[in-house]
This record gives C-alpha cells, structure tokens and sequence, in this order.
C-alpha cells in the first residue's frame, strides 16, 4: 500500500535538509571564534569576528525559522484552497457513504470523468476515499479499491475535521508511487461532509503536482534570505563603524597611556638614582664631617689647650714667693693674676671637654650595640647619672655613617634626657626585625607639647640631629606629653641593604 507512509517519508526527507543548513553555520561559527581567540588582534578585529559570529549564527537561526514558517503558511493556504476545490467537486458524490459503505459504479465514473475533464483533474495525480474504518471506498488505482489500512496520523486528523497536508518533493527517500510521477507531490487530506451538517463521512486524499508551488517556496524563501542577510549585513556595519570608531580612540588613549607611564617609570628611576646619589653624598659628608670634627678636636687638643697649660705653669712662677706683699699695687696684680689664672683654667677645661665632645671613639671596626653602649657609658661618666640598657640583637655589622649617626643619637638624646629631665627614667633601647632598626631613648621628665615644638624652631642638636637621620634615608620620631616623659626614636628600613646598593 503506497499511500499510507507519505507523512513519515516526507518526515525522514526533511531531517537531512534541515541539517545541511545548520552545518554550515557551525562550521562559520568556529572559525570566527578562532578568530576572535587571538587576544594580539585590535579591538575591532576582534569585535568583527565576534559579532559576525553572532549575527551569522542569528541569521542563520531567523532565515531557517523565517522559511519553514513561510513554508508551512503557504503550503497550508495551498491545501486549504485545493481542499475547498476538491470539496466542491468531489463531496456530492461521495454523498452515498453517508448512509452506505461503498460508492456507487456510477459515482465511480463521474468521479473519473470530472478527474480527466477538468483542469484541477490534470493536477491531481492520484486521489483515494477512505471511509471513516481506514477502507479505500474509490481510488484512481483501481487495484486499491476495497483494501484497508492503519489509520495513519494524517487522516485521523482529517476525520476530526481538519485539513491535512504533507509537502513531498523528490529528493528525498520516496515510494515506487511517488517515485513513478518523477516530481514533487503535495498530498492533501480533505474531510467530506455529509450535506448541511458537519458529520464527516469520508476523507479525500489527493496527490497534486507541486511545481509551481516548489517555485514560490523558493522565491519566497529567496526572498527572505535577501532580507534577513541586507538587515544584519547593514547592523553589522553600524556596529562595526561605532566599534571601530571607539577602538581607534581606545588605542590613541592606550599609546598616550603607555608613553606616559613610560616616561613615568623613567622619571622615577631617575629619581631613585638621585636619590641615592643625595644619600650616598650624605654619607660620605656624614663621614668627612666627623673626619673634620676630629681633627678639629686634635687641633684644639694640641693647639690651644697646650698654650693654655703653659700659660698655668708661667701664672704660677708669678706668684709671691714669701708672702703677700702689703703695698696696694701689689695686692691688685695678685687679685688680677688670679682672675686670670681662673679664666684661662676655665677656657682649658671647656676647650677639652668641646674636644672630647667632637672626637668619636674608633667606630670602624665595632657594632652597633657596642657603639650604643659606648655613647651611655661615655653619658653615665660625665654626669653620674644611671642609663638603663635594653638591646635585642642587632645586626653586627653597618655602614659607618649609620653606626655614627646611631652614636651620635643616643649622645644627643642623653644629654637632653640629662638637661630637661635631670636624667631621671633615662634608658637606650634597641631592637632589629630583620627589615627594620629602631632605637629610643626614653627619659621621665616633666616632658613638653610636640606641637609646640614644631610650631616654633627645632633646637639646634634636634634640627642638625634630624638633617643627619633622613640624609641617610632614616626617620626620626618624637613623642612627648606633659606630665609623661619624653621619648626620642630614629627608625632605619632595610640598613644592611641600603649599605648593599651604596
């Protein structure tokens, strides 16, 4: 029976050629994405591939759907209108399965004859009736007349009242029945009625040539790729010049970005190249200025001090040998003789101490824990008062201009623990992190305002104290209250390496 399957084999043609028109498009789709994958392409490039892409796999999806719709509107219209035809035609004969199972012979040759006369019968090209029971009640096949069938989807549906219609053409897996008529074929299932009532009584299935509609499928099919294909050509370019526009600014933003980083990442190498040229000048003024305070000392040491000393012994040889004389010139030479002894031994004694006040100990070959020690040591002999020692472990070697500059800290901020504080609570810390040197001293004075401090001019050693901390790249802290001591601290990042790059 040939009629029966033409729904399912028109089914099983219409997978394949859909899927030939989705391949295409996934295989576009992937290699856009390669495309787009290069991260080296320009912006628009890369936007180009993306969005062909996208709207490639969009209009693909759109024309697809936009053409079986079309499709499935025309060839609808088509078999409602060749059903309407055929119904005029064909169900005021088939009038006689309304009350019996079979078609008259009579009915039979109108039937052939309105087929063979007429131009919707050159059309057709195979028509059966089937009663409501899957029975062949008439067929231009003679030979089927009387056989019976399933009930195929088709026709139940046209049983229910409703059209059916199955588009056939010949490319796909056909029949030796459609196959012999070497066209495309429209199959039409078109309910019968019995007079003025809406009872079917038979359905009209009938295979028509669809050549001229093939035609219109793909002229409107056609159409509508022209159309979907000019809109996303046309929004792909306005999107594309917008894109192209902003990634021509993006890159002349991104090259002034980058030539100004470029030219920032040179300013500060030069910058940090200068300034470790200032601190490495700064250590070694650090280190020529205490060689000229030294010789300085020497100096007085050996110059001044020494014709002081002698003027002493000479002052002595001068005095009264046997006594004081009684006569008033020589009372007043004495009394001046000694104002003078007692000013010139005063002048020795300050001359010696500004000596020993500008002379270092041999810091070179020692560490900074003992030089720290030395400055409190050197503290607790000349004013007698007690310093208390805390020292963590400290790195045992430095550069010498920070070993000198840690001297000369604890010896400046013992002598103002001793001047304002009267040495009460003094102490010299220390501590090392391995990133990080500290060192603190700390008094128990009345202490004083920070803010006033600053407001007004640093003292002298503070000021000159402070210049010699940061020239070396150091930081020097002051912390004090009134009523709560004062504490005086310098802070060096990284020492050992900074002596590294000098």
């Amino acid at each position: 029976m040939c009629a029966f399957p033409i729904g399912s084999e028109v089914a099983s043609s219409l997978v394949p050629m859909a899927g030939s028109n989705v391949r295409p498009s996934s295989d576009l789709a992937s290699s856009f994405w390669a495309g787009f994958a290069a991260d080296s392409l320009p912006l628009a490039q890369r936007f180009a591939w993306s969005a062909a892409a996208i709207l490639l796999s969009g209009m693909l999806i759109l024309g697809v759907w936009v053409s079986s719709r079309i499709q499935q509107g025309v060839v609808e219209n088509a078999a409602v209108s060749s059903a309407l035809y055929m119904d005029s035609l064909l169900e005021p004969l088939t009038q006689e399965l309304a009350s019996g199972p079979a078609i008259s012979a009579a009915a039979s040759e109108r039937i052939d004859r309105l087929l063979a006369g007429t131009a919707a019968g050159r059309r057709i090209v195979a028509v059966n009736i089937w009663r409501p029971d899957g029975t062949i009640a008439y067929s231009t096949d003679k030979s089927l007349t009387g056989q019976s069938a399933p009930i195929s989807a088709e026709l139940a549906g046209a049983l229910m009242g409703t059209v059916q219609t199955e588009y056939q053409d010949n490319h796909g897996d056909v029949s030796a029945f459609e196959a012999k008529f070497n066209m495309p074929l429209f199959e039409i299932y078109s309910p019968m009625h019995a007079l003025g009532t809406d009872r079917v009584i038979a359905v009209a299935e009938f295979y028509e040539g669809a050549g001229q509609l093939q035609r219109d499928l793909a002229r409107a099919k056609w159409d509508t790729w022209i159309i979907v294909g000019g809109l996303t050509f046309t929004m792909f370019s306005l999107l594309y010049g917008m894109v192209a526009k902003a990634s021509g600014l993006i890159d002349q933003q991104r090259m002034a970005l980058e030539q100004r980083v470029a030219e920032q990442v040179r300013l500060t190498a030069e910058s940090d190249s200068l300034r470790q040229q200032v601190q490495h000048s700064s250590r070694r003024a650090a280190e020529l200025n205490e060689q000229f305070l030294r010789r300085i000392s020497s100096d007085l040491h050996d110059g001044p001090a020494q014709h002081l000393a002698l003027a002493l012994l000479k002052m002595d040889d001068l005095r009264p040998r046997n006594g004081a004389s009684e006569r008033p010139e020589d009372q007043a030479a004495a009394q001046a003789l000694s104002v003078i002894r007692q000013a010139t031994a005063d002048a020795m004694r300050e001359i010696r101490n500004i000596s020993s006040g500008l002379a270092l100990p041999e810091l070179q070959k020692i560490s900074p824990s003992e030089a720290l020690l030395i400055a409190a040591k050197a503290h607790e002999r000349a004013t007698g008062t007690p310093v208390r020692i805390d020292f963590q472990p400290l790195p045992p070697r430095l550069p010498l201009p920070i070993t000198i500059c840690l001297f000369r800290f604890a010896q400046e901020g013992l002598n103002n623990a001793f001047r304002h504080a009267g040495g009460k609570g003094q102490s010299l810390s220390a501590v090392y992190d391995g990133a990080t040197l500290s060192v603190e001293v700390a008094d128990g004075g009345p202490g004083f305002a920070v803010e006033k401090l600053k407001a007004r001019t640093e003292r002298l050693g503070l000021t000159g104290l402070r210049y010699r901390v940061e020239s070396l790249g150091g930081a020097l802290d002051i912390q004090s209250n009134p009523g709560h001591g004062t504490r005086l601290g310098v802070r060096f990042e990284n020492p050992g390496a900074r002596s590294a790059r000098a």
